[in-house]
């Protein structure tokens, strides 16, 4: 239940303040909460619609595993293009969302009536690599200008990162943090092989 209730209130959230008081900044707070609830009904409803499909799997985290490995790849490609290739662009980020969820749409399907049995790390892999050449090929298609607001946000280079004091000093530096995670997943590694 208190799974249930989190996600539940994360999606009223998410719909009122990042969906509706963003196009509707004048909403009051009084209306926030009556378009959480009602987005809390709606959310509510949908799983339980939705509920015979995750029925279908042995366990409901194979199900979600599967249904988010139908659901990332598109997503996945448009940030790392987005962030890392200056030539990406937002006609290209639209066609790939939308194609890359039909694909992912269409896979979950088939997966779901048994058509097709493969592992679905390597088919959210596969997709991944369908969605990329696609995001750079539709960028090359429609190519944008990069906007002066969003060159702050665009890596010149993949070093960039790695140079200067961008990440603080000792703990607060995310290259010594990363080493310490890399140092980490070895020794668990090693200790629970």
């Amino acid at each position: 239940m208190q799974t249930c209730s989190a996600a539940l209130n994360s999606t009223a959230t998410l719909f009122s303040y990042d969906i509706v008081k963003r196009w509707r900044p004048q909403t009051g707070d009084h209306q926030l909460v009556t378009v959480g609830k009602i987005a809390t009904v709606v959310a509510t409803v949908l799983a339980i619609v939705l509920s015979p499909i995750f029925g279908h799997y042995g366990t409901i985290i194979e199900g979600l595993n599967k249904l988010i490995s139908f659901v990332a790849p598109p997503i996945t490609a448009v940030f790392l293009f987005g962030v890392f290739w200056k030539r990406a662009s937002g006609k290209a980020a639209y066609i790939t969302l939308v194609s890359g969820a039909l694909a992912g749409f269409v896979m979950f399907f088939v997966d779901w009536k048994g058509w097709y049995s493969g592992n679905f790390m390597m088919t959210a892999f596969y997709l991944l690599l369908v969605c990329s050449a696609l995001m750079i090929a539709a960028s090359y298609f429609y190519p944008e200008p990069l906007k002066d607001e969003s060159k702050g946000l665009v890596w010149k280079s993949w070093r960039e990162p790695l140079g200067g004091e961008s990440g603080g000093r000792g703990l607060g530096n995310y290259r010594v943090l990363a080493g310490c995670v890399i140092a980490l997943f070895i020794v668990l590694y090693y200790l629970f092989r």
